[in-house]
């Protein structure tokens, strides 16, 4: 144990005295996540959205109950969150203006069309659309099939009343009279009914979180897997200088050796991105408190996952040059494939698989997990530490089988 400390205290007196890179570091990691953030917040304001449709709707009819129901319809925020409605007085108007395409779809409330529930009969509404936006006109259509569908149910319900009050041998105007408010309440409990037929709750996800917040996570993982890929270049140079086997000579081991030269790795680069993780710490953390223990404890396990990857490839690549090009190419592939730049969930559906093959994956789902309040960030702690105890696993054997390497 003592020689691992050393190993992995050997090189962090010179790293930490270079205030400087760290500096660097953090400045040019804020500027991508400002500019990140400001080009893509739309995707965790609003997400995928579609745009206001203009409805023109026209009452001509003057029964109280008919003004209601509108009154109903233009305070439904499921309604208003896609629909603007304009009232006019004028049908010709409305109809005007769905010929020019100046709003999708115009609605007219014939005159009589409540008291025709009293009677029975059926004064259907008027429904404009035009050839411009098809879609639009279809979903129009279907909501208010919808609604109408309320009115069926009120109108049958009228009838029933009719046809009992019909049996009695009273006069049709004392008999409008003693169903008027039967009517009123039966229009107004099927309209009631339709409103609160089921219990709506929004599931948060990405498009729930602040887009500073996102990036300061995201771009901070990328940050710290190119500082340990720019780290383990040292353990490709000792290894082709067989450094291995004289400090087997003098009783180090492989696995002591790795296990002291990922913790130093791991060190130097939490030393390096010291600054820019106590800025994402302060902003992300706002308002929140039990999150960001959690937090931390899925960015350090992160980092070892990182840093383990990073031993494997190590050990197999003999060249540092090869080993820094392949390791930063493949972190560029997961910063855009994982979610790092664009949240996994916006990708094509077929980069479902490969996404959860990036490691970066795990860590950002995590990070949203904890900003959604969801429980499943401990299964991405738990993954991330299976794959990084494996993989280091996976390079000790091989390191031992070829014998500490060399050329």
């Amino acid at each position: 144990m003592k020689q691992t400390l050393l190993i992995a205290f050997k090189d962090l007196k010179i790293i930490s005295k270079d205030l400087k890179r760290s500096f660097m570091i953090t400045l040019v990691s804020i500027l991508l996540i400002i500019t990140i953030a400001s080009g893509l917040q739309v995707l965790f304001k609003e997400g995928i959205f579609i745009n206001k449709m203009d409805v023109i709707l026209v009452n001509q009819d003057t029964h109280p109950l008919s003004h209601f129901l509108i009154d109903q319809i233009t305070e439904d925020e499921n309604v208003t969150s896609i629909l603007n409605i304009i009232e006019l007085d004028d049908h010709l108007e409305a109809e005007e203006s769905v010929r020019k395409n100046e709003v999708i779809a115009g609605i007219i409330i014939p005159s009589g069309f409540v008291n025709s529930l009293e009677v029975g009969t059926n004064y259907p509404l008027k429904l404009y659309t035009n050839n411009f936006n098809p879609i639009y006109s279809q979903m129009i259509e279907s909501m208010l099939d919808s609604y109408m569908k309320s009115v069926s149910a009120g109108q049958s319900a009228v009838n029933a009343v009719w046809d009992y009050y019909g049996k009695m041998e009273i006069p049709r105007e004392q008999k409008i009279r003693k169903i008027d408010t039967v009517v009123n309440d039966i229009t107004l409990r099927a309209f009631l009914t339709r409103n609160n037929i089921f219990y709506k709750e929004t599931i948060e996800n990405v498009n729930s979180i602040d887009s500073v917040r996102y990036y300061f996570f995201s771009i901070l993982i990328i940050m710290m897997m190119l500082l340990s890929i720019a780290g383990l270049k040292e353990l490709v140079i000792e290894k082709k200088q067989m450094v291995f086997q004289r400090l087997r000579l003098i009783g180090v081991g492989e696995i002591r050796y790795l296990l002291g030269k990922k913790l130093a790795i791991i060190m130097k680069v939490l030393v390096q991105s010291s600054l820019l993780i106590i800025l994402a710490t302060t902003y992300i953390s706002e308002g929140l408190s039990t999150e960001l223990f959690l937090m931390i404890i899925l960015l350090i396990t992160m980092l070892v996952t990182t840093v383990s990857m990073g031993l494997l490839a190590a050990v197999i690549i003999n060249c540092e040059e090869r080993f820094v090009g392949i390791g930063n190419s493949l972190v560029l592939i997961m910063a855009i494939v994982g979610g790092g730049i664009i949240p996994s969930i916006y990708l094509p559906q077929q980069f479902n698989l490969v996404s959860k093959l990036m490691i970066n994956y795990w860590g950002v789902e995590g990070f949203i997990a904890l900003m959604t309040d969801r429980t499943d960030v401990f299964y991405n702690i738990i993954a991330l530490l299976i794959i990084s105890s494996t993989v280091f696993f996976i390079g000790s054997v091989i390191l031992l089988v070829s014998k500490g390497g060399g050329e």
